[in-house]
């Protein structure tokens, strides 16, 4: 696993005013991107929303 870098080392702050224009291959205006979502849970444990109060405060049941 790799590890997490410490403040130092990431990227310096940059304004989004002051960057330049996102140029995309083809002069194409929207960017589509994929991102998986992986999680690993024991089913036979509760599940978190059951360890944490809803937002609402009010108890969600499963259908």
């Amino acid at each position: 696993m790799a590890e997490p870098m410490i403040p130092n080392q990431r990227a310096d702050y940059s304004a989004i005013v002051d960057r330049p224009p996102l140029k995309l291959p083809g002069n194409a205006r929207i960017i589509f991107w994929t991102i998986v979502n992986y999680e690993v849970w024991d089913i036979g444990k509760p599940m978190a929303r059951q360890l944490l109060p809803a937002p609402t405060g009010a108890v969600l049941m499963p259908d």
